[in-house]
């Protein structure tokens, strides 16, 4: 596991959630707890957020064929499903 600290910023920009979301995924036991770092700042461990993402990307479902991949030319099969908040579910 690596042990390089990560600000909010960075662990937000690597996961896409929105800082609500991180947080209510920590109040619910589904991400890292931070690490104290100072008397103000939190840390998340790098290998910890690596690891949830893995996890997020093993259990997705896999993409839907895109047009032009098979299937009737021109018309696509059933409603699009947004995938924004494919992550917030892990």
């Amino acid at each position: 596991m690596t042990s390089r600290i990560l600000r909010r910023p960075e662990v937000q920009n690597r996961t896409g959630l929105p800082t609500s979301t991180l947080y209510a995924l920590i109040a619910d036991g589904r991400f890292p707890r931070p690490v104290k770092i100072g008397k103000r700042a939190v840390g998340w461990m790098e290998g910890q957020v690596e690891a949830w993402i893995g996890e997020c990307v093993a259990g997705a479902a896999p993409p839907s064929p895109q047009r032009g991949e098979g299937g009737p030319k021109g018309r696509m099969r059933g409603p699009r499903v947004p995938t924004d908040n494919a992550v917030e579910d892990c």
